[in-house]
């Protein structure tokens, strides 16, 4: 019994000898951390013949939405993309209840549509969608005559990223692609329509090849594209951390710099050691006045002004804004207008309004129901006005991948979720 006994103790020593003396490295389990659920808001859902509802027609769904646009003083349009499919939705009841005016799932969309480059409605009924092509495959242009209810195709015949969208008129629209062209270039190619959409004309480009003075800067980046009337239009473009307009006059065929837009070397500017430019903002039914926010990056944080036209872009004057500076998550939100007095911004949990293109800003009261949305979504996507008493925010928390879209109806003073 007891030789037994040291035998197998001798075993064992051999087999922990041969473990510990063994060329494999010991195999570790990776640590796998689980990726938070999506979620999204609830949104109560309608069939498109909505203005009589009955309580039976309604469904609730549940969406995370990573962009809007508001369309009128009554609703507008929210989105994001789901397992590659595209989620639009529309209200025509400041969020009450929706439509879903989603095209088809078998349009896959590899990243989150942003507006005025890959979505834009000219107003609830005529609407255009940009599918950039992957893997060589064409652009496709969806577009829709009846708020979402149909949607047609039609292929753009061009796989170049496109970086802006714009409509002046139903039938009358501008595209513009994208392509890298060497460090801080961009060739930068402009598309016309004359039929809603079905066809597009290359109208411009600024090929390295074939450069001319005439087409928009082949250096810096374009920022957007905003046309005036069918034949008027502007693009701003971002060069080596400096802002610059180009302008055409004759259908997009022909561009110019305009000097008037910007003057890096002012004073006023000394100590900024780059800048940035936000979306630009049609402030009047005929498009004449316009704003563009300017940032000025002054070590971590930016400082916000603007700049403004009435006359379509043949003249713009800066106005210095009384805000503080911003830093952290959102120092990229800039102020918001609607009309060329009155506008509004958001900094940390405070919303500050003006009414005399903002010279001098008031602060509003505090929203209790914004201030607590805001500890739980930190993050401010966008915001947007419509009217002097309609605005929408969208906030989110990335990294629990969570968003919320609220709404005031005063001005800014009280904030709800849609």
């Amino acid at each position: 019994m007891r030789r037994t006994i040291k035998w197998s103790l001798a075993c064992m020593l051999i087999l922990l000898l041969a473990a510990c003396n063994s060329s494999e490295p010991e195999q570790v389990q990776p640590i796998i951390k689980e990726e938070p659920v999506e979620t999204g808001q609830t949104l109560t859902l309608v069939e498109p013949e909505y203005y009589e509802v009955s309580e039976t027609s309604k469904y609730q769904i549940q969406t995370r939405l990573t962009d809007f646009q508001l369309i009128h003083g009554y609703g507008g349009l929210a989105w994001g993309v789901t397992r590659n499919e595209l989620r639009l939705y529309y209200t025509r009841d400041s969020g009450k209840t929706w439509v879903n005016i989603s095209p088809s799932a078998n349009v896959k969309f590899s990243s989150n549509p942003v507006y005025g480059k890959d979505i834009f409605f000219l107003d609830g009924e005529h609407g255009w969608i940009v599918r950039s092509g992957s893997d060589g495959t064409n652009n496709v242009v969806l577009r829709t005559d009846d708020g979402g209810e149909s949607w047609k195709i039609a292929s753009l015949e061009e796989s170049e990223e496109v970086t802006a969208l714009y409509f002046v008129s139903s039938s009358h629209g501008y595209l513009m692609t994208s392509q890298n062209s060497g460090t801080l270039k961009e060739q930068k190619t402009i598309f016309a329509t004359t039929d809603g959409g079905i066809n597009w004309e290359e109208v411009s480009t600024n090929n390295p090849v074939q450069a001319t003075d005439d087409a928009i800067s082949l250096q810096g980046y374009a920022m957007g594209m905003m046309f005036t009337d069918e034949n008027r239009g502007l693009v701003p473009v971002l060069e080596m951390g400096t802002p610059k307009m180009f302008a055409t006059k004759d259908y997009g065929q022909t561009w110019s710099l305009d000097k008037t837009f910007f003057n890096r070397t002012s004073s006023l500017h000394a100590d900024c050691s780059s800048f940035t430019i936000g979306e630009m903002e049609s402030l009047s039914l005929s498009h004449n006045k316009l704003y563009v926010p300017l940032g000025c990056s002054e070590g971590n944080s930016v400082k916000y002004s603007g700049l403004f036209t009435k006359d379509s872009g043949d003249s713009w004057s800066h106005v210095e804004f009384d805000l503080p500076a911003e830093s952290g998550v959102n120092k990229r939100l800039y102020p918001t207008f609607v009309s060329d007095t009155t506008g509004w911004m958001l900094i940390g949990k405070t919303v500050y309004h003006t009414i005399d293109q903002g010279k001098t800003w008031s602060t509003l009261a505090e929203s209790k129901t914004l201030v607590e949305l805001l500890n739980e979504y930190p993050e401010v996507v966008k915001m947007q006005f419509v009217t002097t008493k309609v605005g929408w925010i969208l906030l989110e928390n990335a990294s629990k991948k969570k968003s919320i879209l609220i709404q005031t109806t005063d001005g800014g003073v009280n904030w709800g979720v849609l």
